[in-house]
């Protein structure tokens, strides 16, 4: 078991996890000669979010990455907290509600790997900072990819559900190359 205060870490040039607590129990297999580290039924709390990992971490010449990571579901306002930066900031002022799980793929190299996450909110609410409005009901589930290094990321949301004034709102969402995704 492990417990650190503060934590920071750094993929692919974007800031994830800037100073948060983390809790870890794991039993790891570590092969020296191999420079291998194979992560069994791993257990890491940030903040208020509970994970577990499986999958392995090879060192030996690149860092090369092979990870599956799943959340407990949670409360939605815990997991953005978990964001980078720049989009913690663009959400700090709305209120959010809501339970929020996922499941995430990370494969290849330890500086930009692949990623493949398919998440789902249920309950949520979602209101601007002004509160004149809000999202009730919002349901959705989607799923990110992204291809590692100078791979354009998708972001697919095929249903999202919700009632705007007490009327039901139905829409989807696909995003790509985040980098100019407008």
């Amino acid at each position: 078991d492990w417990s650190s205060d503060v934590c920071s870490s750094d993929l692919g040039g974007t800031e994830y996890l800037h100073e948060k607590e983390v809790d870890l129990a794991t039993t790891l297999d570590v092969d020296t000669r191999e420079s291998r580290f194979v992560f069994k039924e791993t257990r890491i709390k940030l903040e208020d979010l509970a994970f577990t990992v499986d999958g392995s971490v090879t060192a030996k010449k690149a860092t090369r990455l092979q990870l599956s990571i799943v959340s407990n579901e949670a409360d939605l306002s815990s997991f953005i907290s978990l964001l980078p930066r720049q989009y913690v900031d663009y959400f700090k002022e709305y209120k959010t509600e809501g339970r929020f799980e996922f499941n995430m793929q990370l494969s290849g190299s330890g500086s930009a790997p692949g990623v493949a996450a398919r998440f789902i909110v249920k309950e949520g609410k979602l209101t601007p900072p002004d509160g004149e409005v809000s999202l009730d009901q919002l349901q959705l589930a989607g799923d990110y990819s992204s291809a590692g290094a100078g791979g354009k990321g998708l972001l697919n949301i095929p249903s999202i559900e919700a009632h705007l004034r007490a009327q039901p709102l139905k829409a989807d969402l696909q995003l790509e190359d985040f980098s100019q995704p407008f």
